[in-house]
């Protein structure tokens, strides 16, 4: 499988002659990624095609064989919330802010409305709940490159909106994402590509 490069300069990742495995078994070849500054594009395809096992690859997660990649520094939200569930939600942003080196919680924007959220323990919050302080993190990293898998699980039509259009944001200030999604509805000028079953 190809993934086309679609410029040569600005770009935040590059990958050459990717291939990805799971238990022995080839989910997809010969990936050739290239990614600009200001582009999104969103992986799409049935259960066990390989857009997830992809996306731990291009963090750093899981290994591959014998391919090339050159890449600026990337956020990598997963499925999982990831989430310290007997802290309050504002600890753990605090944790995120520390590993970020942020001197201060940055919260002065709530488009996914935690501030109310704050002293809660996150185990006492829905899955909604929990999606919107995960993504929360988004808005506290300066990183140039967004990985994200399922961005919008859990999330209702209002926050499935706010979360369009903070991904957008993050692209016209120069930034680039990746995500993998079955439902995500995305901008026109995304680029959508269609994993096959192998």
């Amino acid at each position: 499988m190809i993934i086309p490069p679609h410029y040569n300069t600005n770009l935040v990742l590059s990958v050459k002659n990717l291939a990805l495995r799971r238990g022995g078994r080839v989910l997809q070849s010969h990936i050739l990624l290239d990614v600009p500054k200001g582009h999104g594009m969103c992986l799409r395809g049935p259960n066990g095609c390989g857009k997830t096992t992809l996306l731990y690859v291009l963090a750093g997660i899981l290994e591959s064989e014998s391919f090339t990649i050159e890449k600026v520094d990337h956020f990598f939200l997963p499925q999982e919330h990831a989430l310290l569930d007997h802290a309050t939600v504002e600890d753990n942003l605090w944790v995120f802010a520390k590993l970020m080196r942020e001197p201060r919680l940055l919260l002065d924007e709530d488009p996914f409305d935690i501030k109310s959220l704050l002293k809660q323990k996150v185990y006492t919050l829905s899955n909604g709940q929990k999606r919107r302080v995960s993504l929360t993190r988004l808005l506290m990293t300066t990183m140039k490159l967004w990985l994200l898998d399922e961005p919008e699980q859990g999330l209702d039509k209002y926050f499935t909106t706010i979360l369009q259009d903070v991904l957008q944001a993050h692209l016209q200030k120069g930034g680039a994402i990746i995500l993998a999604s079955h439902t995500f509805q995305t901008q026109s000028s995304w680029e959508e590509f269609f994993f096959e079953e192998d």
